[in-house]
């Protein structure tokens, strides 16, 4: 009778257990767009609550509790009218996060980025590095070579790995259209020489803090959140959305 109950605790502890090691932590830092276009969450927990603070400037932020059920955890930010936005999170496949909300009847998905920041005063260096003038980030400078793509819905694609995009010192970006075109026109059978006197448009590029600006004469100015994680570069709208992962080359 006691080496039942025994095991029966034993089973009990190792079930419960079992519990925390797959719980989600959400601890962290994360850069996004919610309320615009750079923002910082910080996700703590304190005394077994989350925690959850959402800065739109270095002073300017709302402080939240969030509440984890279902795999997701979930906090209600104030918005206006004295109305709360109701917003859940996901994890990401990179770690990262995934925010689902409803505005006005439409659903809205953006993506959060996790980033490494001192933890003194994180809003500070995030902000502080997010308000620095036009730059050349020396880390993109080389050749990258994509990977994949996650999309929102965490689908993985492949469809242009191993395409190469160089950032160069002068401010110039050039990628691969060539080699995408020659491939596009392979599958549609269509001869490669009538394409021989086109064009590759030509494109610029320069960073401010954690956001990409490509400028291009036919498509315009182009933003994109990026985060280097070694020789891995991964870019992201700031609307939210497809995140693309490249590896450097040199």
């Amino acid at each position: 009778m006691n080496f039942a109950r025994t095991l029966i605790l034993v089973l009990f502890f190792c079930y419960f257990k079992s519990l925390e090691v797959f719980s989600q932590d959400w601890k962290g830092r994360y850069f996004g767009s919610l309320i615009s276009e750079n923002n910082l969450i910080i996700i703590d927990r304190v005394n077994n609550q989350y925690i959850i603070e959402l800065f739109n400037s270095e002073k300017e932020f709302f402080k939240m509790d969030g509440i984890e059920e279902g795999g997701k955890l979930r906090f209600d930010l104030p918005f206006l009218a004295g109305d709360d936005l109701k917003v859940s999170i996901s994890p990401s496949l990179d770690g990262g996060l995934l925010l689902f909300f409803t505005l006005e009847g439409k659903n809205f998905e953006t993506q959060f980025t996790k980033v490494d920041l001192n933890r003194k005063n994180p809003a500070k260096q995030f902000f502080h590095q997010s308000e620095i003038s036009n730059k050349l980030d020396e880390n993109l400078i080389g050749k990258w070579s994509r990977l994949y793509s996650i999309s929102p819905d965490s689908t993985i694609d492949y469809e242009f790995k191993g395409f190469v995009t160089e950032y160069f010192e002068n401010g110039n970006r050039k990628i691969d259209y060539k080699k995408i075109l020659m491939r596009n026109a392979k599958e549609a059978g269509i001869s490669i020489i009538e394409f021989k006197d086109f064009k590759f448009p030509e494109e610029k590029w320069f960073t401010q803090g954690h956001t990409l600006i490509l400028q291009n004469g036919q498509f315009g100015e182009e933003r994109f959140l990026y985060e280097i994680k070694g020789d891995t570069l991964i870019t992201q709208s700031n609307k939210g959305g497809t995140q693309f992962f490249y590896i450097k080359l040199q």
